[in-house]
């Protein structure tokens, strides 16, 4: 079994501190992804959570926008739709005014 516990962990300089072995090594990889306070994980997690404020606060402009281009175009069809009723009154007044002075000329 020295053999198993040299594989896993043991001192190569003598300060009784293990130092080297598959235990060491998988400890020292892992040590900055969980370590206590700011670790990568908790990095990249901040990273994440201040990637997402900025997508939301993106949206919530593009959605303002997009209201306010709604509200430009309805009124925009609001006034084409008046300058039409408009113009067809104009065009069944002009008619009518045309058939009136027909109907005049042929009286005659």
């Amino acid at each position: 079994p020295e053999g198993v516990e040299e594989f896993f962990g043991s001192d190569n300089d003598g300060d009784t501190r293990i130092d080297s072995g598959m235990a060491f090594r998988v400890e020292t990889v892992l040590r900055p992804y969980v370590s206590s306070g700011k670790n990568i994980i908790a990095n990249k997690m901040d990273l994440e959570d201040t990637n997402i404020q900025a997508t939301n606060s993106r949206i919530e402009r593009h959605q303002d926008h997009l209201k306010k281009y709604e509200d430009k175009l309805r009124k925009k069809f609001s006034t084409m739709e008046q300058s039409i009723s408009g113009a067809k009154s104009q065009g069944d007044w002009m008619k009518n005014q045309m058939k009136g002075m027909q109907g005049g000329s042929e009286e005659k």
